[in-house]
């Protein structure tokens, strides 16, 4: 049962992060199981349909979040990178997207106090990121 909770926890934190909910299941098995896993066992450990895997996996795949490797004559999937790195770079986009915004505001004279405040947390979180995980660049 705890493995199942770790699932759900860890997809739960995918989801917010805007994968779809079957991509999300997917990986977070992967990382809570912690080996590789062929789609038998992946449609066996998430109770998904055999289309919603192979969505799931393509999805991933496509993202660069998913490695198919053989194991032998069988196709099986692991995570691409760790969970600490994908949250880690995630925050770190959306940081940067909120970023660019806000500077556009600045420069074009709509930088009034709570603009500018929000500039310099930004850019204090970035700075916190980065030394986390190295993933940006303030």
């Amino acid at each position: 049962m705890a493995v199942e909770e770790l699932v759900s926890v860890i997809a739960k934190m995918l989801t917010m992060m805007g994968l779809p909910r079957s991509c999300a299941r997917v990986l977070a098995v992967l990382y809570a199981v912690g080996v590789p896993l062929s789609v038998k066992e992946l449609i066996d450990l998430t109770g998904y349909s055999r289309s919603s895997v192979f969505y799931a996996v393509k999805v991933l795949e496509s993202d660069n979040l998913l490695l198919r490797m053989r194991k032998g004559r069988i196709v099986v999937y692991k995570p691409a990178v760790s969970l600490a790195r994908l949250l880690v770079e995630t925050q770190a986009r959306l940081l940067e997207r909120a970023r660019r915004v806000i500077s556009k505001l600045v420069e074009s004279g709509h930088g009034h106090e709570n603009i500018v405040r929000l500039e310099r947390e930004l850019r204090e979180l970035a700075a916190k990121l980065f030394e986390l995980g190295g993933v940006i660049h303030c």
